[in-house]
């Protein structure tokens, strides 16, 4: 498998004890593209995930335009009243 890879493969690892916290190795065929991840766990699975930074300009790019039903309505943008201070 590898770096990008989607297929699904499975591997036999062993876990380890450090302290209070438990150690699995990641084999190099697994290796993920990036320096952080965010591990998830649903049930009995533990799911790891990289986690690659991102600006902010880019984060919304990614987000594609609005739906028109998420648009803001049109309105009529007119000159306030003058008032008297």
């Amino acid at each position: 498998m590898t770096k990008g890879s989607t297929s699904s493969a499975s591997r036999v690892v062993k876990l380890r004890k450090r302290g209070r916290r438990q150690i699995v190795r990641i084999p190099h065929e697994f290796e993920l593209p990036a320096k952080t991840a965010l591990l998830t766990r649903h049930g009995d699975r533990l799911i790891l995930e990289p986690v690659t930074k991102r600006n902010f300009i880019a984060a919304l790019r990614a987000l594609g335009p609005l739906a028109p039903a998420d648009r803001f309505p049109a309105f009529a943008d007119s000159v306030p009243e003058p008032i008297d201070l």
